[in-house]
């Protein structure tokens, strides 16, 4: 229960300190270069049956106002098949289809992003 509010926390301070026009504002004519950020998807977290255990944290650098290179060092885990889906398929959660353990998987991925009008992106 700790973890899950010192979570909760950590999601809120996060969220709170977003600013409006962070990416570019024409009023001000210098921005920060390097940012550090991570995903909403860590809300998965929350569940209480078969958890991702997922973590991201993004890495950035504004070359430009409008174009950015991230690194994404991410991690997560399955403890049941991918195949099955939870709204269509009856097995889905079911003892049986468990694994005898669960699958850690790590990855890392760079991506640019070229902000083109009012946030609207294109990310390769």
């Amino acid at each position: 229960m700790q973890k899950r509010i010192l979570f909760i926390g950590f999601v809120l301070m996060m969220t709170s300190t977003l600013q409006l026009k962070a990416q570019y504002a024409k009023t001000d004519s210098t921005y920060k270069r390097w940012f550090v950020g991570s995903t909403i998807f860590l809300l998965g977290n929350l569940a209480t049956t078969n958890p991702p255990n997922f973590a991201q944290l993004n890495l950035g650098y504004r070359i430009t106002g409008k174009d950015v290179i991230t690194i994404e060092p991410k991690t997560w885990k399955y403890a049941w098949p991918n195949g099955i889906n939870p709204f269509f398929n009856k097995s889905y959660g079911k003892q049986e289809e468990k694994f005898p353990g669960y699958v850690r998987e790590y990855g890392l991925s760079v991506a640019y992003q070229r902000f083109f009008w009012k946030g609207f992106i294109c990310r390769t």
